[in-house]
Formats: C-alpha cells, sequence, structure tokens
C-alpha cells in the first residue's frame, strides 16, 4: 500500500534527501548563521588588529594534509586579516606536508595576495625536523637552519629574512595543527624570549587552548572549523569556515525538524484513534 501524506514524509528515503539537499545548499551558498564568539578567539584578532604594520609573524603550519579540512579554514582565515594588516608573514611548520599546504592556502587566497610581493612581505620556509629542538634551534638561527627557502632561493637574499635573525624579531608566532606544537612554542619562544603565542590547535585540544589562554601563555586561538567561522564573521568574510558551519547547523536543523514531523505525526494519529473510539 502506498504512503500518502504524513506517513509519506515519515519515510527515511525523503529525510536523506532533504538532508542532502539543506547541507549542499548552505556549502554553495553560505549565509553566515550566528555564532558565537569566544574570548580566545577574539583574544587572537585583537592582538594581530593590535600590531603595528610591517610586525613580522611565524606562521606555524603544523598539520598534515588530511587534516586540512578542520585547521585549513583557520589558516586561511588569520592570513586574510594579517595581509589586510600588512603583516609580514614567515610560513614554517614541524611536518613534512608544511611547505605544499603553505603554498595551497596562499593559492587559494590568491585575490589577497596579489598586492603582495614574494620574499618581501611573506615567505615559505621548509619544515623543521625534531619538533621542541627543531623549533629551539630555528628561534636561536633561522639562517643557521636554512640555506634556502622551499622555493630554491638564498634566504641571505630575501628581504624579509634579512630582518629574521633570531625568535625575539617575531611579534607573533601561531601555530595551527592536531599536535601540540602550540604548547612547544610556549615552552621553546615565549618563555625564554618573550615572544607572543597564539594556538589554533584542533578540536581535540580545546581544553588545551582554554587553559593556556586564561593563564596568560598565549593571546588567544581560534579552534577547527568552529574557530573558523567565529573568525570569518569578525574580518566580515564567508569562508569554508562559515560554510562547514552552516552546513552542519543545517543538518542539526533538519534532525530537529524531523523529531518536531514525528512528533505531529504521532499526536495526530492519537486524536485520529480517539476520534474512531467514540
Amino acid at each position: 500500500m502506498p504512503k500518502t501524506g504524513i506517513r509519506r514524509f515519515a519515510d527515511p528515503r525523503l529525510l536523506h534527501v532533504l538532508l542532502f539537499v539543506s547541507m549542499a545548499s548552505f556549502l554553495v551558498f553560505p549565509t553566515g548563521f550566528p555564532v558565537y564568539i569566544n574570548n580566545y578567539t577574539k583574544g587572537l584578532y585583537d592582538y594581530i588588529e593590535g600590531l603595528p604594520p610591517g610586525s613580522i609573524v611565524a606562521v606555524s603550519v603544523d598539520f598534515s594534509a588530511s587534516a586540512y579540512d578542520e585547521s585549513g579554514p583557520v589558516l586561511e582565515a588569520t592570513v586574510i586579516h594579517m595581509f589586510r594588516r600588512n603583516l609580514k608573514l614567515v610560513f614554517v611548520g614541524y611536518n613534512q606536508d608544511v611547505p605544499m599546504l603553505s603554498e595551497k592556502a596562499l593559492i587559494k587566497l590568491a585575490r589577497y595576495t596579489s598586492n603582495k610581493v614574494y620574499g618581501e612581505d611573506y615567505v615559505v620556509l621548509p619544515y623543521v625536523v625534531g619538533a621542541d629542538t627543531g623549533l629551539a634551534s630555528f628561534g636561536r638561527d633561522p639562517h643557521g637552519m636554512f640555506k634556502k627557502d622551499y622555493r630554491g632561493n638564498d634566504i641571505d637574499k630575501l628581504p624579509l629574512m634579512d630582518r629574521v635573525h633570531h625568535a625575539r624579531d617575531f611579534s607573533l608566532a601561531i601555530s595551527y595543527g592536531a599536535g601540540q606544537m602550540g604548547q612547544a612554542y610556549v615552552r621553546q619562544w615565549h618563555i625564554p624570549y618573550g615572544v607572543k603565542v597564539a594556538d589554533c590547535g584542533s578540536a581535540l585540544f580545546l581544553a588545551n587552548i582554554i587553559t593556556d589562554y586564561e593563564s596568560g601563555l598565549i593571546v588567544g586561538g581560534a579552534v577547527a572549523v568552529r574557530g573558523a567561522a567565529e573568525y570569518e564573521r569578525l574580518i566580515g568574510v564567508l569562508g569554508d569556515g562559515t560554510r562547514n558551519m552552516d552546513s552542519i547547523n543545517a543538518s542539526h536543523l533538519m534532525v530537529v525538524l524531523a523529531i518536531a514531523a514525528a512528533n505531529v505525526r504521532f499526536l495526530w494519529q492519537k486524536i485520529r484513534q480517539q476520534k474512531k473510539g467514540c
């Protein structure tokens, strides 16, 4: 017997189609659902906003290619903000995928980098081996660790790297990734040299990031896709963070509507049974 009326609406196949259409629509056409901005996200935004133009920032891309969907949107949103502020960016990291992912982000943000000059406004370095050990060595002597950048240019011939000879030359170091390199920056750069650190780790390390922020060890951090959506709201950009969060919100809304529809159907059946019993 074919399903009609409310029974047809309860068909799981129809619910799956509606869920797919709603999620896909917001991925393609993000609208920017309201999102609460956490204080640690605002802390990072405020610190970058307060940096003088020309300040040098270490952009530490510490995640692998498989984690780009989670950490990439945060990287892109903060890089947009820093380029708008005319900050100088040194891309570095402690995973073999770092140079490739840094270049990927820069390609995606081509419209924001069109007026930037490689070697003067930003540099992409090869990845650093050794986590804490490599980070400490890079902080002590960047030119001793690298002779060439990722693109094969001599480090000594790049105007931006001519300003970088020690960790103290950086106004801020931001770690992005699924590991705990943010805390390594605290240990190796912030505590010994006083360099300000931000931690944009994955959602797995949210508790650590909140603790470090509230204790004053870091200036802030945007965490995973949710943090990217918050940061995009602050800078007025509808990026991948907003797309993903809109899609997630749409899926949650569909679940709520499905539960409401099921309850309406249940009540309707109860009413019909009572009328038949009269």
